[in-house]
């Protein structure tokens, strides 16, 4: 079962896991509720689908009753905030019940689904896979108001999880309209059942029964004209029949829904609860406290009450106190005649009102931005980043920054400075670099010029990632001229220090480190600490046993027991200072813990790769192939869907690394397979170490023989002075292969 770990990100009600209880008068339609349970045992997905008021959700609720009891059913409400993150989360809750064995948890799930176009792929399949391993016979997830969901990566996810779906296993899907999913592909293939308005609508027998259980005892001839002015409408009948009018003459209603629910049901209720419903329109959920603050009505929870009690289309998501949900249809039409009724100033003071009185940060923000006070969800959000970043709450912020138009955040210092930290640990450099730059431009502007030199640092961490060396350079030599606070020297220090790796030497890297790790000491910003935790690679450089233990046991003070993220970090370079050490077995101890853990997935890529390459290091050390080939798959897996320069430079450096690993196996086949990786970067990225440590391969795979011999052409190839950036300790490596070669031909004083 997944840990609970994550609901530190998104948290969300047991209530959006149950199916809604249906409280309207129910007849039973037995021959459909039939076809949509065969069609659940037959196909990978059902699809219904069709307007609201059709009784999607009713339909489905009474169907999933009557299956028999092996079938196991797991319900998600959807919403309109849900995304990808949110959905998965949901999928989690629904399934708590089922002891489903995950491998990884939801966090990881979603750190693989963060992993460029493929992500939500690769998640779908490690879904799937759960799923075939569970004990379930025959289980049904349903996803209720899917036409609620506009997550293109959702779509991704669940075309691809229908197609992986294993035996027994069927997801039901309801929605207005026809989701963007392959559903000609998916029909052709025998895997879709499609449900529509057609197959919904009320026969004439069925509202007959339907009167019945309102305990009408009109004529067919009164009710027929109902009927077939409702044209099945199933939500339409209903509220003939709750309104009692049977024997009105419909005729002449240009707009079926609206005149109806105007004249007939409106028209029956107390005004006092009309005029409630109205102002209530505005909110996604009905609780006492808001819907009195937005009415001024010391009795809203009596007439939350009567809704209730009436039945007019409401749901409860909270059974412990009173809290409704007004239908789709409903809510639409209470607020158009808000909207006819009152001024736009009007209704932005009631949201103004609904956002004072609101817990939830996510809702009480879209209150204030549909209420136009921007500046206000400016300063909830400031206040609310000084808690959700230090806690990696990354998704979350972002997408409650992204509810104001993004006008007003571009010209917003605090909302550009947010989304381009936000943006930088994905890490998409490129809109990370925009809005830092606009946030420092901002800065300037307002003579705030510490948090301009901030944000300028931040960028110039982006425009290396974006492998803008030459603009980062120049914004590097500029930040040095000025005084910088410990915060942004230490990142001005890293970026230094990457772009020695780059270009420069092994004295200038460490000396880079070192001003790095000075200014880190002096510095207690957590959000620095991890930014550089995020982007520093020690690995196998010379030089850096105890400038690796220094930096771990700094940074576990400041994380503490909190930052998982930054003491990951710590973990990772403590495992270096101890591989560097020989002490192999208390190394391998580290590994397993931070790779054994549930939210392996969710660390940050900098995190698992330092990891991974030191449990390749320790699998190398047993000398088993079959080990290293396996570790090696899993690795370049961290890359799947990562595009970019600076990706197609560490793809190409982990084919050099691996190759090296497999040669001094003599596991010749999966160094050429490393070759032909390290080929593929080098048509992205044409780079003197990377075509240095092709032509490296290429004498290893040359001299495999004990006899064998190179050419001159190729020996030239690997005949290089002093190498800049020497990740991988390639420059003594060379030295050697080429005394091989001298041997090979007798030149053994050149050897």
């Amino acid at each position: 079962m997944i840990s609970d770990q994550p609901a530190r990100d998104i948290v969300l009600p047991r209530t959006k896991v149950h199916p809604p209880a249906l409280r309207m008068a129910q007849i039973g339609r037995p021959h459909l509720e039939a076809r949509l349970g065969a069609a659940l045992r037959r196909h990978k997905l059902v699809l219904v689908s069709a307007p609201a008021g059709f009784g999607k959700t009713t339909t489905i609720v009474r169907a999933l009753e009557h299956l028999s009891p092996a079938a196991q059913s797991f319900w998600i409400s959807i919403d309109e905030e849900d995304d990808l993150a949110r959905l998965l989360c949901a999928l989690e809750l629904a399934l708590e019940s089922a002891d489903i064995p995950w491998r990884t948890s939801v966090q990881g799930l979603l750190e693989v689904a963060r992993q460029g176009e493929a992500g939500p792929m690769q998640v779908a399949d490690l879904v799937a896979d759960a799923l075939a391993a569970s004990e379930i016979g025959h289980g049904i997830i349903v996803l209720d108001d899917a036409h609620r969901l506009r997550d293109p990566a959702a779509f991704d996810w669940l075309g691809r999880l229908v197609e992986r779906l294993p035996e027994g296993w069927a997801i039901l899907l309801s929605s207005r309209e026809r989701p963007p999913l392959a559903l000609p592909r998916l029909r052709v293939s025998g895997a879709l059942a499609e449900f529509g308005a057609d197959d919904l609508r009320f026969t004439f027998d069925d509202f007959m029964l339907l009167a019945k259980a309102h305990a009408q005892d009109s004529d067919e001839k009164d009710l027929r004209p109902v009927w077939s002015k409702m044209a099945g409408w199933p939500a339409g009948c209903e509220l003939a029949l709750q309104a009692g009018i049977a024997g009105t003459d419909l005729a002449g209603a240009d707009d079926i829904a609206f005149d109806f629910l105007t004249s007939e049901i409106l028209g029956h209720l107390p005004a006092e609860l009309v005029a409630f419903l109205t102002e209530c329109s505005i909110l996604v959920e009905l609780s006492e406290p808001v819907c009195r603050a937005v009415t001024g009505r010391p009795d809203a929870g009596e007439l939350l009450e009567e809704i209730v009690r009436r039945g007019l289309f409401a749901s409860e998501l909270d059974a412990s106190g009173l809290v409704l949900r007004l239908h789709d249809l409903f809510r639409d039409y209470l607020f158009a005649r808000l909207r006819r009724m009152s001024t736009a100033a009007q209704i932005e003071a009631m949201l103004a009102r609904a956002a004072a009185e609101e817990t939830n940060p996510e809702r009480r923000i879209g209150y204030l931005v549909r209420a136009g006070q921007f500046a206000q969800a400016e300063a909830e959000l400031s206040a609310l980043s000084k808690t959700l970043l230090p806690q990696g709450e990354i998704e979350r912020m972002s997408r409650l920054v992204h509810m104001l138009p993004a006008a007003f955040v571009s010209q917003s210092v605090e909302l550009s400075y947010m989304l381009g930290l936000c943006e930088s640990c994905y890490p998409r450099w490129q809109q990370a670099g925009i809005h830092l730059a606009n946030a420092a431009r901002l800065f300037a502007e307002a003579g705030a010029t510490e948090r301009r030199q901030r944000a300028r640092a931040y960028e110039l961490v982006a425009r290396f990632g974006e492998a803008r060396t030459a603009e980062a350079m120049t914004l590097l030599a500029e930040l040095e001229g000025e005084p910088l606070d410990v915060g942004s020297r230490a990142l001005c220090a890293l970026a230094g220090y990457l772009l020695s790796r780059v270009g420069g030497t092994v004295e200038q890297e460490m000396s880079y480190f070192d001003r790095m790790l000075e200014s880190l000491l002096a510095c207690s910003d957590p959000l620095v600490w991890s930014q550089c935790g995020l982007h520093v690679y020690l690995g196998l450089q010379q030089g850096m046993r105890w400038r690796a233990e220094r930096y771990a046991t700094g940074a576990l003070s400041i994380a503490g027991d909190l930052d998982e993220t930054l003491r990951d970090s710590a973990l990772s370079m403590r495992t270096w200072h101890l591989l560097l050490s020989g002490e192999y077995r208390e190394a391998a101890a580290i590994v397993d813990e931070v790779e054994g853990s549930q939210a392996w997935h969710s660390k940050p890529y900098s995190v698992r790769g330092s990891i991974q390459i030191a449990r390749s290091v320790l699998v190398y050390l047993q000398g088993d192939a079959n080990l290293l080939r396996a570790a090696a798959d899993r690795f370049f897996g961290i890359f799947e869907g990562r595009e970019g320069l600076s990706w197609a430079y560490w793809r190409g450096l982990t084919a050099l690394f691996f190759g090296k690993l497999h040669a001094a196996l003599e596991d010749w086949d999966a160094l050429d397979l490393c070759r032909a990786r390290l080929d593929d970067e080098l048509r992205v990225l044409d780079m003197p170490y990377l075509r240095l440590g092709q032509a490296y391969l290429d004498m290893l795979r040359g001299l495999r023989g004990l006899r064998d011999r190179v050419t001159p052409d190729l020996e030239l190839r690997i005949a290089a002075g002093p190498i800049q950036g020497d990740y991988l300790a390639l420059e003594p490596e060379l030295a050697a292969t080429r005394a091989i070669a001298r041997a090979r031909v007798h030149d053994y004083a050149a050897a």
